[in-house]
């Protein structure tokens, strides 16, 4: 039976056997399963990369500029123009680290479904199943939710916009943010095998 607070926040919960809905601190439920449609922005990954790139991005171009440097200048002392031609490469290695999120923007409509194993998502004919102990971190913005992955970076930017209310989005929110933290420290802050 929904309560009045979960009807008002749009959600619906799926029960199963061993699970119910979760309750959030500040009353609202979330469901078993979740699954939204939306598009993100080239705006949206734009402020995303710029978010990262203040936070750790800064460092794979530094060292990327100088790996690129020192490998097509040859030889050391290096003349002047090997000195150019390798800032040169380097400065393209890094220009294009930087263009590749927007190279690779998807403007399709993305389907992501969450529960407690994870996340699947899809966009088109391509589909992935990632689990929640492959994230690193789930953020909330003013305008979005950002789930980011370990071992690539990439993040899922979940616009406001894709959700009917804002406890809609906040519930959201905690439930990525708990479930994370569960898959990293284990149920009750115990460390997971």
């Amino acid at each position: 039976m929904e309560s009045s607070k979960e009807k008002s926040a749009g959600l619906h919960a799926r029960t199963s056997k061993n699970h119910g809905p979760k309750l959030l601190h500040d009353g609202y439920s979330y469901p078993m399963e979740k699954t939204i449609h939306y598009r993100s922005s080239r705006k949206e990954v734009s402020e995303w990369y710029w978010k990262m790139w203040r936070k750790k991005f800064w460092r794979y171009h530094i060292a990327t500029l100088g790996i690129v440097f020192l490998v097509s200048i040859g030889h050391w002392p290096p003349s002047s123009s090997e000195v150019l031609r390798g800032l040169t490469i380097g400065l393209i290695a890094v220009i294009g680290m930087l263009a590749f999120p927007q190279i690779m923007f998807k403007p399709q409509e993305r389907t992501l479904t969450t529960n407690d194993q994870g996340i699947h998502t899809k966009i088109g004919n391509r589909q992935k199943q990632i689990g929640w102990n492959e994230i690193s971190e789930v953020e909330k913005t003013q305008y979005a939710i950002l789930i980011v992955r370990k071992r690539t970076g990439n993040a899922f930017i979940i616009p406001q916009r894709a959700f009917k209310s804002e406890q809609e989005f906040e519930a959201f929110y905690q439930s990525a943010k708990d479930r994370q933290w569960e898959a990293q420290v284990g149920p009750l802050g115990k460390p997971s095998a």
